[in-house]
């Protein structure tokens, strides 16, 4: 979070630029603007292009418009804003989780349509295709931790 923060503060980023709509950033700007982060008040930024893209509306006057939700939690300010903020975080990361795994998907589809690999066997060893060479053969490693991962490359 502190790194899209920072690249606000310093760029005049729209979230509507490929750097702003990777797996990770876009659901961080999209909890920025829930929460009404100070960032989006900075003079460089154009507010209302983030909040209108993530659905956020404000009234005309500039003032933001009072939802039912916030009227309600005007009684509990501390608390109300507490539980809004902390399952808007929440929110966030599952977003972000799923956005990833999307991501993965659609690069190990792409992988296999390149590679021309099968369906991934249980060894983690993917057959040529008929007619190819065996040393063409192409290994898979997968690992459970980064600790297995690093071990495996030194």
């Amino acid at each position: 979070m502190a790194e899209v923060i920072d690249l606000l503060k310093k760029y005049p980023l729209t979230p509507n630029i490929p750097s702003m709509r990777c797996v990770g950033y876009r659901q961080v700007l999209e909890y920025l603007v829930h929460i009404e982060h100070p960032i989006f008040d900075e003079t460089h930024l154009d507010k209302a292009q983030f909040y209108e893209a993530f659905g956020k509306h404000t009234a005309v006057n500039g003032e933001k418009e009072i939802s039912d939700n916030v009227a309600q939690s005007a009684t509990q300010p501390n608390m109300a804003n507490q539980e809004t903020e902390a399952l808007a975080c929440q929110e966030m990361q599952n977003k972000a989780l799923y956005a990833t795994r999307q991501l993965a998907k659609r690069q190990y589809t792409w992988l296999r349509k390149v590679m021309q690999l099968p369906s991934a066997s249980s060894n983690g060893i993917a057959e040529p295709e008929s007619g190819t060479d065996a040393s063409s053969r192409m290994i898979l490693q997968t690992f459970e931790t980064m600790a297995e991962a690093r071990e495996y490359l030194s």
